[in-house]
């Protein structure tokens, strides 16, 4: 073979082993878990529950899932919640784990997988009685809150990352519970 020849076989080789390794480095750096923080509200016999949904976020990068890259599940996450008053930043509930409500007959848990996708995990951060409109903290139900606006702060840890959220929560004197909208 000549030296040219070679020159070309080299570097067929060294594009042919790029080509092979983008996906694997592509997974390496993209496709670890990102947890996503959103809030919500259901009803459930009448009480209304603000919640906090955690999930594990989609690719969204068109070229990242033509190169395979999926994203992981996070495999043990958990989190911890902290009430505070609006106004006055006065602590009401200082950090306390949280548990993650069960899926598919499961029991609750402090520590869950969270798979890729929008379905992730929720877990209640307070709840209105609607027979004596009193409004508890999930899971602590020896605490009661009063009127007025309160911040919710959010910590959830999945793979060495922390999601930090805060979000505002009213009660109001009418007996209505929501997530500020602003």
């Amino acid at each position: 073979m000549e030296f040219h020849q070679l020159e070309l076989v080299a570097l067929i080789a060294g594009v042919v082993a790029i080509g092979m390794s983008a996906p694997t480095f592509a997974q390496m750096f993209w496709g670890r878990p990102r947890i996503e923080i959103d809030f919500d509200d259901t009803m459930v016999s009448g009480a209304i529950f603000l919640q906090c949904h955690a999930y594990n976020d989609f690719i969204n990068s068109r070229l990242l899932r033509l190169l395979g890259v999926r994203r992981e599940t996070a495999v043990d996450t958990w989190a911890v919640l902290r009430i505070r008053e609006s106004g006055s930043g006065r602590i009401v509930l200082p950090y306390e784990a949280v548990e993650f409500t069960g899926r598919n007959g499961e029991p609750n848990s402090t520590h869950v997988p969270i798979t890729s996708g929008t379905i992730g995990r929720k877990f209640g951060v307070v709840w209105l009685n609607p027979n004596s409109k009193i409004v508890k903290v999930v899971g602590r139900e020896d605490m009661t809150l009063g009127v007025g606006e309160y911040l919710a702060d959010i910590n959830v840890f999945a793979a060495e990352r922390k999601k930090a959220a805060t979000h505002k929560f009213v009660i109001h004197a009418d007996g209505s519970l929501y997530w500020d909208p602003n």
